[in-house]
């Protein structure tokens, strides 16, 4: 008779590099910090529990440079664990490290921003500064409405590249 492979599920705090072992399935059933759980209730809360605290829920706050520089790291050590030392996938990781190695991109001035605006949106705004104005009955000059304009335009694309450009 050949022996059956035997499967284990095991899950461990994520808090800490092989950290302590949290949740075992095997053929005997569920474990929880070292201890059988017969009841499937109380087994299910646990395990609801465990991954709540161990899934990232909410927004990561990490530059997405330094989340791919971690994931490279970690590739490349398992890659090293499993003696898995394929030329394509170290070219791969050689190069994904000399791209992060390159130095970000600086934010444009808001002048530079300016000259990125389509001449249509440029238009639209002396538009609408004019109707505004001529709103007033002249007492606030065109001027001063293009320049509203041109910050909130100015703060959108700010916006935009403070959560999009670093990457």
């Amino acid at each position: 008779m050949t022996d059956q492979p035997t499967s284990n599920i095991t899950f461990h705090d994520s808090r800490y590099d092989f950290g302590e072992e949290v949740i075992r399935l095997d053929k005997e059933g569920f474990h929880y910090r070292g201890q059988f759980i017969a009841d499937a209730g109380e087994a299910h809360r646990l395990m609801v529990e465990f991954l709540k605290q161990n899934t990232a829920t909410s927004r990561c706050d990490a530059k997405p440079r330094d989340l791919i520089r971690r994931f490279i790291d970690a590739l490349e050590m398992l890659m090293q664990w499993e003696c898995w030392y394929e030329k394509d996938e170290l070219d791969l990781l050689a190069e994904a490290r000399a791209c992060l190695d390159q130095p970000e991109p600086q934010m444009p001035t808001d002048e530079e921003l300016l000259e990125l605006m389509p001449e249509t949106m440029r238009d639209e705004f002396a538009a609408v500064s004019n109707v505004y104005s001529t709103a007033t009955g002249g007492q606030v000059e065109p001027g001063l409405f293009r320049v509203v304009l041109n910050t909130v335009a100015l703060e959108y694309a700010r916006a935009v590249l403070s959560r999009w450009g670093n990457q």
